[in-house]
């Protein structure tokens, strides 16, 4: 009897230690939590002994040579709206094509690839434009030249905003992106503008702190997605170049063509000579092959 009181009496005694060292624990709040985040991350990169880049371009590359790498699941299709929301899909797509921007993450600011940007604000009404301007050397090209290239304008980039991200019937991820929601409560359109074949302006409701945030993106070919919506709607587009489609036939803005593609086994790119970047030891590899794990 004496040996079980004793150990409930150990017991209490635990129970209420452990209540009393939890008690003294603070909480943080939301901000303090973060703020303690960045700086257990910024004294551990001043502790890390080697930082061998700091920003430095990449050299140029020697062509040749073959690169092996694996992926986890065959596309859904081979169009440019439905990779938006698959990302399988959109992994093997990216090759094929590119964004207006980057984000610099050792700078901490935005770098131009497609198009280089200006942005302006307007105090007097509190609106702001966003200016991109092409670069002149940008085209839609195809495997081998099995077609003609043709030339990126802004005509590209404005159809894609406007008639298919723009467009609800089309289920695009990036429809909500194009509305904001006004001090008054109504909400307004962020709409855009062609001024001429390589310019074209994002016309902002409001003044916002990172408008590249909301204007950044990547685009398909107005002169193929048109003609498919012309003739069969939005789903017209979204059937345009499905799994079954030759991937060889694809346009291509980016590093590399697809030519080959074996379901569950492999795909296959080629180094893409109209690309804008083909230079940069990055995309130097003529060759890409990637082989699907299970």
């Amino acid at each position: 009897m004496l040996k079980k009181n004793t150990a409930l009496t150990f017991l209490g005694f635990s129970l209420l230690t452990l209540n009393l060292s939890c008690s003294r624990v603070p909480e943080m709040s939301l901000a303090e939590i973060e703020a303690y985040r960045a700086s257990s991350q910024n004294e551990l990169i001043q502790k890390t002994v080697s930082k061998p880049w700091h920003d430095e371009a990449w050299v140029n590359g020697k062509q040749g040579g073959t690169w092996y790498g694996t992926i986890s699941g065959d596309p859904k299709s081979f169009n440019f709206l439905i990779a938006e929301r698959d990302g399988e899909t959109s992994g093997i797509l990216q090759n094929l094509n590119d964004y207006l921007v980057d984000y610099n993450m050792e700078k901490k600011s935005w770098v131009p690839r497609l198009a280089s940007f200006e942005i302006k604000t307007f105090e007097e009404n509190g609106t702001m434009d966003v200016i991109y301007t092409l670069r002149d050397d940008l085209y839609w090209s195809f495997y081998k030249n099995s077609r003609p290239r043709v030339k990126v304008t802004s005509d590209d980039v404005v159809f894609w905003y406007d008639e298919i991200v723009g467009d609800s019937e089309m289920g695009s991820s990036g429809y909500n992106a194009q509305y904001m929601e006004m001090e008054n409560g109504e909400v307004q359109k962020i709409t855009i503008e062609k001024l001429d074949d390589l310019r074209f302006v994002f016309h902002f409701p409001r003044i916002v702190a990172e408008p590249l945030l909301a204007t950044n993106m990547d685009f398909g070919p107005a002169f193929i997605y048109r003609e498919a919506k012309e003739k069969g709607g939005a789903q017209g587009v979204k059937d345009l170049h499905s799994v079954a489609t030759d991937p060889k036939t694809l346009p291509c803005l980016g590093s590399y063509f697809i030519s080959e593609y074996t379901p569950g086994q492999r795909i296959v790119y080629e180094r893409n000579d109209d690309f804008w970047e083909k230079m940069k030891m990055e995309r130097a590899f003529t060759i890409l092959k990637r082989s699907f794990v299970r």
